[in-house]
């Protein structure tokens, strides 16, 4: 349906990834999992929408929208199709997103 772009891993929770990204970015999780359209909101979301699909394969997009303000299977959609556009096309965002994906190596790497 939609390419990810990085490796699936097995690892944190939805909440873990969500408090990871917005202590990254200095954003809130109520206002990552909200209703919100400022930039850096919606980026930090579409990240942790991209991060926790490609953790937990078995989830559904209906699933994963409950996480995010009960939003439906097709916000879910649009959304992995938007970060796979900003990631192929914007280098600021693509910086935002490895610097993500180290962070939660690094994270993954304390529990060993």
């Amino acid at each position: 349906m939609f390419p990810l772009y990085l490796p699936k891993r097995e690892t944190s929770n939805y909440d873990e990834i969500i408090k990871l990204i917005g202590d990254t970015f200095g954003i809130s999780a109520a206002n990552i999992k909200g209703k919100s359209r400022q930039e850096d909101i919606v980026d930090a979301r579409y990240i942790a929408i991209y991060f926790i699909k490609r953790n937990n394969r078995n989830i559904s997009l209906k699933q994963l929208g409950a996480i995010f303000s009960k939003r439906d299977h097709s916000t879910m959609i649009y959304a992995l199709d938007k970060f796979n556009n900003l990631y192929a096309t914007d280098r600021h965002f693509k910086r935002k997103v490895q610097l993500i994906e180290s962070r939660l190596n690094r994270k993954d790497c304390e529990r060993i």
